[in-house]
């Protein structure tokens, strides 16, 4: 993915989190909630895979070869990995360490004994330091809430059977590799918050039970720390809204079918930032021979050889034989000016070229985008690299 479509895709969690906020925020039907906290991220993603490709499929191509564009390589500079990816990876693997960091403080939590194991579901008793919690097919109950195992256990028997941690890990995962983004931080927050209202309609099978489980969710020892990949039975922030959603109706309303149009609204939403009007597109399949105005690097020509002069990372390995080559590069500038469909016309038999040429195409700047008659087209222009000393 490039850059730009990391940043669209960024948006569109944004706006799918206000989207669950605004609709869920009195919805009383928590396994629709549920999914749409599960498959939203990953089915924001497979679209942002696909939007070149709807892209592509809705434009008029025009095919043009461009000058031979020759690369100094006398001049160039070393193959090296650029800031932010450098800063990326350095993210990437912080939030990694945490991630491992607080999988196993849950899985190496000290236990004193263990009390129970059916349904492949294991009960460990813990020191009175630490909250009673769950953690997919293991719940940790806490020696002072002896007192209440019978609505804890329920409560975190309901957790490990619903398969809540496969949500937590899965929504973590997205975490570390998009760690920029504070939203999955509420994003997971959400998730759990569902979880427990899950887990507390699991708990009471009778509206006589619903007074004693309250009491026993007020009467749980308050302000101690859960593990964050656990499901803990006295969240404090989260009593009055259990209590409140006990005593609701678990029914489907307009407003949870809403969810699903929300999704596939936000993706369309995100989607037309980048493709064009329809007045600046003419019918699929038309191949156009002549344009009024070819696309155009910014500045022209002489920019983009200066573009590639300045960014091109010539490989060591390359540089001590001082190997040279040309490598023909199809790409397709949009008539928004973006770059789509990069590839390798014609290798140029050295791996390190073609590679180096796909990645400095993939990441120039937009383009002005080529025109017939007045309406902006999508132009595929074939670019011969040459590689000399």
């Amino acid at each position: 993915m490039s850059w730009s479509e990391i940043i669209s895709l960024q948006f569109q969690i944004c706006i799918s989190l206000l989207v669950y906020l605004a609709i869920s925020r009195k919805s009383k039907h928590l396994t629709i909630n549920r999914w749409y906290l599960i498959l939203t991220p990953p089915l924001l993603l497979l679209f942002a895979q696909l939007n070149p490709l709807y892209n592509s499929a809705v434009q008029t191509i025009v095919s043009i070869e461009l000058p031979e564009l020759v690369v100094d390589l006398s001049n160039s500079t070393s193959s090296s990995i650029s800031t932010i990816a450098i800063l990326y990876g350095i993210g990437v693997v912080v939030s990694l360490a945490i991630f491992i960091f607080q999988l196993m403080r849950v899985l190496k939590q000290p236990v004193i004994k263990q009390l129970t194991k059916n349904d492949s579901i294991t009960v460990y008793l813990i020191d009175n330091k630490a909250d009673s919690y769950s953690f997919f097919n293991r719940i940790y109950i806490s020696e002072s809430q002896l007192h209440q195992v019978e609505y804890i256990l329920k409560h975190e028997k309901a957790h490990c059977l619903q398969r809540h941690s496969w949500d937590i890990i899965l929504i973590q995962l997205f975490q570390i590799v998009f760690w920029f983004n504070p939203v999955f931080l509420i994003w997971k927050r959400k998730m759990k918050e569902n979880h427990e209202y899950l887990a507390d309609k699991a708990s009471i099978r009778a509206k006589e039970e619903i007074e004693s489980y309250s009491y026993a969710l007020l009467s749980a020892q308050l302000g101690v720390n859960i593990p964050q990949l656990g499901n803990g039975f006295n969240e404090p922030s989260l009593l009055h809204k259990r209590i409140i959603q006990l005593k609701s109706q678990n029914k489907i309303t307009m407003k949870h079918l809403l969810l699903v149009p929300a999704l596939v609204g936000t993706t369309l939403l995100t989607v037309s930032l980048t493709v064009p009007s329809n007045n600046e597109i003419q019918s699929p399949k038309t191949i156009v021979t002549e344009l009024d105005q070819q696309p155009e690097f910014p500045g022209g020509m002489n920019a983009m050889v200066e573009y590639f002069q300045k960014n091109m990372k010539y490989p060591e390995a390359l540089k001590e034989s001082k190997a040279e080559g040309k490598v023909f590069i199809s790409f397709t500038v949009m008539a928004d000016g973006s770059i789509s469909k990069v590839s390798v016309f014609k290798s140029s038999e050295i791996k390190s070229f073609d590679e180096e040429a796909l990645r400095l195409i993939k990441e120039m700047p937009k383009w002005k985008p080529g025109t017939k008659e007045g309406k902006k087209v999508a132009t595929e222009l074939k670019l011969p690299i040459v590689f000399q000393y």
